[in-house]
């Protein structure tokens, strides 16, 4: 069983799906932005996270690729929009690439398009360190250095994930993540033609330089892309820098939803949306 909330309404559905070790919460601040821009917002916790279930034979970005799929047609809500968040937005381009008519647009915020090793060998330990015990709250311990900027209400995520961490399987399922290739290849990124906007944290731990891996997926990605680099910002600019980034993925997706309306193309914006070296602030 899989775990949503559906704001409902008649515009056109955007379906959020979380990262890995993540809850569908993360986008309670970006998902009224887009319930007011008019859309239909749906947030996915993904298969063995959150209160969905635990019972799954894989937990591979081709297997929650496959659940967007299920949810988007469960919906009727094809071609949809996605919102994906670090494997939720390596899922989604996974969709856009295969099953190009199931997706008119997506946002992909700091998206694992590639097996990257974050600076320190983290991956390795981090797996070590997790089992059912004391799991929960090394997850969150590991899952708080990830900001740059905490939001305000950073510590009652920490305590509704380590809760939703200590039933039996959640944290084999997180394991099961951490070890998942998120390698899609550079010939079916070339391959997408739906239109993107891709956001990155300046200061994203979880990249070598999260910089280059926007410009690697503008330089990749088959249809139109746009680039935001958050400065100030850490895995989570959407949650650290709301008032930018929310913003930011609004507009893109209505103008998406516009164009596709009027039966044009869209195309990558000149300057505004590319790789910048203007940053927030970050106080």
């Amino acid at each position: 069983k899989l775990a949503y909330d559906d704001g409902g309404g008649a515009g056109q559905a955007v379906v959020c799906l979380p990262g890995a070790g993540a809850l569908r919460g993360q986008f309670r601040f970006l998902a009224p932005a887009l319930a007011e821009a008019g859309f239909r917002v749906v947030t996915l916790d993904l298969r063995g996270q959150g209160e969905s279930g635990v019972n799954w034979l894989n937990f591979t970005v081709q297997a929650v690729a496959r659940d967007l799929i299920a949810l988007i047609d469960h919906l009727d809500a094809a071609p949809a929009l996605a919102v994906g968040a670090g494997l939720g937005a390596t899922a989604a381009a996974w969709v856009a690439a295969e099953h190009p008519s199931k997706l008119a647009g997506m946002a992909l915020i700091s998206p694992f398009l590639r097996d990257l090793t974050p600076p320190g060998g983290r991956p390795a330990a981090l797996r070590l360190a997790l089992n059912r015990w004391w799991g929960p709250g090394v997850w969150a311990s590991h899952h708080k250095t990830r900001f740059r900027a905490a939001p305000p209400d950073l510590d009652d995520e920490l305590k509704r994930l380590k809760a939703a961490l200590k039933g039996r399987g959640r944290i084999a399922a997180l394991k099961a993540y951490a070890r998942a290739s998120k390698h899609i290849g550079e010939p079916r990124l070339s391959q997408i033609q739906a239109p993107a906007l891709v956001v990155t944290g300046a200061q994203d731990p979880e990249f070598p330089d999260p910089t280059a891996e926007g410009a690697f997926a503008a330089e990749l990605l088959g249809g139109p892309t746009r680039v935001l680099s958050v400065g100030g910002a850490g895995h989570f600019p959407h949650l650290e820098r709301p008032e930018k980034v929310c913003a930011e993925v609004v507009r893109f997706l209505d103008q998406v939803r516009r164009t596709r309306a009027a039966g044009g193309p869209v195309r990558a914006s000149s300057g505004a949306l590319r790789p910048r070296t203007r940053r927030l602030s970050s106080s």
